[in-house]
């Protein structure tokens, strides 16, 4: 079985591609991807017009992984139109050429966002939920669902699209590395008074999943919500990481009004102070599916990572 990931170099990519390597036997991993060598590569600027002929030639399955992601949040008419170009535009584009390649199955991953930013106290992301999707990040990957399941109904190739949550695991980089950082130096966490309630991904559980969804026959034309099956608040998540990097968690608890001055201030912190739960079940029923990893594990081998990075 022959797969082209795109996205290949990045976070979830490298772990996705390792994992399908692993198997030879089964999976034949063909990349693209920047600085990607080995095992078969080629480059695609997402952003441009492109042929992508050559990488899908006697490709089974393409998981589609690179998206651009900078400026996620803003909704200024130059962020939009890029990520609209790149995210929405780029991903038709080789979806349209993969079918044509006759490509059977086409693997979109996503984003929770798509959903919305946040829940209410008590509350999920479903399966049902209604779509919110805010930002240039956001909205461009909803509509290149869209365009993927119209796009679906058309041709012969199948589509999935996973929505995952803030992904984690050894190796992590931006909101959840400074996390760590922040944990690592001992200062203590600012707690909103009113209680939250996080659904994270470990990078294992993920890429799991994706495995299973490569070839399921019920992931046939699905949207998939990702997850580790439990929701942590973030004073929990903050004393796991502290705990594992050898520190005492300190807290500093704020009460709300403080905390939405902070948000607008600080606009990162939001995405920890505010509830983001997301209910997976239906993925689990659908593919008879569990997540293998537990996250309070996941967490600890996240720590546990990046401490031996600092050496």
């Amino acid at each position: 079985m022959k797969i082209l990931v795109t996205g290949a170099n990045g976070f979830l990519g490298r772990a996705l591609c390792k994992r399908l390597e692993s198997d030879p036997e089964l999976y034949q991993v063909f990349f693209s991807g920047r600085q990607r060598k080995g095992g078969g590569s080629c480059y695609i600027d997402l952003a441009t017009v492109a042929d992508w002929g050559s990488c899908l030639a006697g490709v089974d399955i393409v998981v589609h992984l690179a998206a651009a992601v900078h400026g996620a949040d803003d909704d200024s008419s130059k962020t939009m139109a890029h990520h609209a170009r790149v995210n929405t535009y780029g991903t038709l584009q080789l979806a349209q050429q993969a079918a044509n390649a006759g490509v059977k199955r086409f693997v979109f991953v996503s984003t929770i966002k798509v959903n919305g930013e946040e829940t209410e106290e008590g509350e999920h992301f479903t399966a049902v939920t209604a779509v919110n999707p805010k930002g240039a990040y956001a909205l461009s990957k909803y509509q290149a669902e869209q365009e993927l399941f119209e796009l679906a109904s058309l041709v012969a190739m199948d589509v999935v699209v996973v929505r995952p949550p803030l992904i984690y695991g050894p190796g992590v980089k931006a909101n959840f590395r400074s996390l760590l950082g922040w944990a690592q130096k001992g200062w203590p966490f600012l707690v909103p008074a009113q209680s939250n309630t996080r659904t994270l991904v470990s990078v294992e559980n993920l890429v799991d999943l994706l495995v299973v969804v490569l070839t399921h026959p019920a992931a046939r034309n699905q949207v998939l919500l990702a997850g580790d099956g439990e929701s942590l608040s973030t004073e929990e998540l903050f004393a796991i990481l502290a705990n594992a990097l050898g520190r005492k968690p300190l807290f500093l608890r704020l009460p709300m009004r403080i905390v939405s001055l902070l948000e607008t201030i600080w606009p990162a912190y939001r995405k920890l102070s505010r509830s983001l739960a997301v209910d997976i079940g239906s993925t689990q029923e659908l593919l008879e599916w569990t997540p293998p990893s537990d996250p309070r594990q996941a967490l600890i081998r996240t720590a546990l990572a990046f401490r031996e990075e600092g050496r």
